[in-house]
C-alpha cells in the first residue's frame, strides 16, 4: 500500500525540483554496508535524466547504474531481482508493471528497494 502511494506521488508529478539531489554518492565502486539485502529482497531501480516538462536531471542515469551495481555487488542481489529502468523505458505503466513483478519475488521478510 505505502508501495503504491509512492509511485503514485512520484509519477504524477508531484515532486518538485527543489527535491532533486545536487551532487550524487559514489556507488560506482562496492560499498561497504552494515545493512545487507537478504536474498529475500528486490529492487526497482528509476533513473530519469531527460524530462519532457521539467528541468532535466544531469548524472541521474549513471547514478542508476552506479545504484544497479551497488544492489548486484555490494548486496549480492541476483540481477533477475534487480530492475533498472531508464529514460523513455521508465513509463508510469512500466514502474508499475515491474514494481508488481518485483514484489512479487520478494521473500517473507524480505524488502522491495525503490530507487528513484
Amino acid at each position: 500500500m505505502i508501495l503504491m502511494f509512492l509511485l503514485s506521488f512520484l509519477l504524477h508529478g508531484l515532486l518538485s525540483p527543489m527535491a532533486m539531489a545536487s551532487a550524487w554518492p559514489d556507488l560506482s565502486k562496492p560499498v561497504r554496508s552494515k545493512t545487507r539485502s537478504s536474498a529475500k529482497d528486490a529492487a526497482l531501480i528509476v533513473s530519469v535524466e531527460d524530462y519532457a516538462f521539467v528541468p532535466d536531471v544531469p548524472g541521474a542515469q549513471r547514478n542508476g547504474l552506479d545504484w544497479y551495481t551497488w544492489f548486484t555487488r555490494s548486496q549480492k542481489l541476483s540481477i533477475s531481482r534487480v530492475s533498472l529502468l531508464e529514460n523513455t523505458k521508465a513509463s508510469r505503466e512500466t514502474i508499475l508493471d515491474e514494481a508488481r513483478r518485483l514484489a512479487k519475488e520478494v521473500g517473507k521478510g524480505g524488502r522491495l528497494w525503490f530507487v528513484f
